[in-house]
């Protein structure tokens, strides 16, 4: 990430366009390593180790989270498998969680190449 901000004279539009939408990617990628680390935390109900009555009282207090966010991005690498091609792409960044999560329910492999297409955007 430190290799984004050097140089930060901008003297073409599109370096500066290529980082920010560099940034994001690995932003989007955060999101997918968040997920499965959280689905790990909850599976294994770590909150119990901190006195926490729940995961949610942990997301919120200990990672300053939204729940909404933590249960969609868990939701999201429970059901990765069902969806290969999908779930690369979110791991790789390519689509966001939001873009994930929204296409999962209607997600095939028949229509693979067209979703697939939204990465760049």
């Amino acid at each position: 990430m430190t290799e984004l901000v050097r140089d930060l004279v901008c003297d073409d539009v599109s370096k500066l366009d290529a980082k920010l939408r560099l940034c994001l990617r690995q932003m989007q990628r955060i999101d997918w390593q968040m997920g499965r680390l959280l689905r790990l935390f909850i599976d294994l109900r770590l909150h119990r180790f901190f006195g926490l009555p729940s995961s949610a009282c942990y997301i919120r207090e200990r990672l300053g989270m939204s729940v909404r966010k933590s249960r969609a991005l868990t939701a999201l690498e429970r059901r990765a498998g069902l969806a290969p091609a999908l779930a690369d792409a979110y791991r790789d960044g390519r689509l966001s969680w939001i873009q994930a999560l929204t296409l999962l329910p209607v997600v095939n492999e028949a229509h693979v190449e067209a979703w697939s297409g939204a990465r760049g955007r």
